[in-house]
């Protein structure tokens, strides 16, 4: 596994497994991309897109301020890892992932904490640069007012200090 202590020789490992990687190494590979999505994110997005290219993932590499979501319409089952999405289960949210209809589903049970995040990804975006943010989602057996449903915005890593994460309210679409 790869470990933080020396970042230049995990990168070095990293780009020669992957050089060679089938697919019993790709768990390997996700967990040095994990590592790297804070300490570089530049090395993480490198080495999750030639995985990428090497057709050792799903996914079409990533491209910095343009394609930057990982599986956007939930058409792959989540790995969990890397710069995939993360779906974060317990006894009070669980996920149903349908692949073929693109779409996943998240059923509360009413037991989960009044703040809980049920999914998150790290999206490799440029700084100083508007996005927008699209969501679809259903709500069925809830008003259609505002449901609580809010979609939070952290850079990796946080600023030092002053600047609060952006939380965008269900219903917003434009970020700047």
């Amino acid at each position: 596994a790869f470990e933080r202590r020396d970042l230049s020789a995990t990168a070095a490992a990293a780009d020669r497994l992957i050089a060679v990687a089938d697919p019993d190494d790709v768990t390997t590979i996700q967990g040095y991309v994990q590592t790297q999505v804070t300490a570089n994110p530049a090395k993480a997005v490198e080495a999750w897109n030639r995985l990428s290219e090497r057709k050792l993932i799903p996914y079409p590499p990533l491209k910095q301020g343009e394609e930057a979501v990982t599986n956007p319409n939930f058409a792959h089952k989540s790995s969990l890892y890397g710069l995939d999405w993360r779906l974060h289960s317990s006894e009070a949210v669980r996920f149903a992932e349908v692949p073929d209809q693109k779409r996943l589903r998240i059923a509360f049970s009413g037991r989960q904490p009044e703040a809980v995040v049920p999914l998150a990804q790290y999206l490799p975006l440029v700084p100083n640069t508007a996005y927008t943010l699209r969501v679809r989602y259903r709500t069925p057996g809830l008003f259609s007012a505002p449901n609580g449903l809010r979609f939070r915005l952290i850079p990796v890593p946080p600023p030092a200090t002053g600047t609060a994460p952006r939380t965008i309210t269900a219903g917003e679409h434009a970020l700047a």
